[in-house]
């Protein structure tokens, strides 16, 4: 299998997927490498425990026999690695979502001060980081998310987006289950 290529990866592959201009493409990527750094960095722990349960707290949802109804389910054995960047993008979701929403964005400027610093050094203004953070929640990190799933799933289908992928361990390996609908 050829290695993952994110949509961050470079200004072009930022272009392509969202239709944005290449100077505001290259704004995103390096967006996007700066919060990655310092997820990995001065915040290597914030969120990661809360993200993990995201995606390994199974739902009863999924028992529910209308889902295996509705949709198919597909196993596909992932490395721990692989299991750690589906986090990653996951905690970048959540911060980017605690920098704009409500009455929590004041605590989550302060709790991820350095990622607030670089977005704003990037975009200029706070009104115009909050709506680059707002973008990153709502479109560019669920893509990304999504995109990293298909991959993991080694299938020509892409994931359904209706159902929540779920990882879980059996017999000392790691499982990425993902749900495609029923045509």
């Amino acid at each position: 299998m050829p290695p993952y290529t994110s949509y961050f990866s470079d200004a072009q592959s930022a272009v392509n997927q969202w239709g944005l201009g290449i100077h505001q493409a290259q704004t995103v990527c390096d967006i996007w490498k700066d919060v990655r750094t310092e997820l990995n960095g001065t915040y290597a722990n914030a969120e990661k425990d809360e993200q993990e349960n995201h995606f390994t707290k199974k739902l009863a949802v999924y028992d529910d026999p209308s889902t295996t109804k509705s949709y198919n389910a597909a196993d596909v054995e992932i490395s721990k690695a692989e299991f750690k960047e589906l986090v990653d993008i996951q905690r970048a979701l959540v911060v980017f979502r605690g920098l704009y929403t409500g009455g929590q964005k004041q605590k989550a400027r302060t709790d991820y001060e350095n990622i607030w610093k670089a977005i704003k050094r990037r975009v200029g203004a706070p009104d115009a980081a909050e709506r680059i953070a707002t973008e990153f929640n709502t479109t560019y990190c669920p893509d990304e998310l999504m995109h990293y799933v298909h991959y993991l799933a080694k299938s020509r289908n892409p994931p359904s987006q209706g159902k929540k992928p779920w990882v879980f361990e059996h017999k000392g390996k790691t499982y990425l289950r993902v749900w495609h609908r029923k045509t």
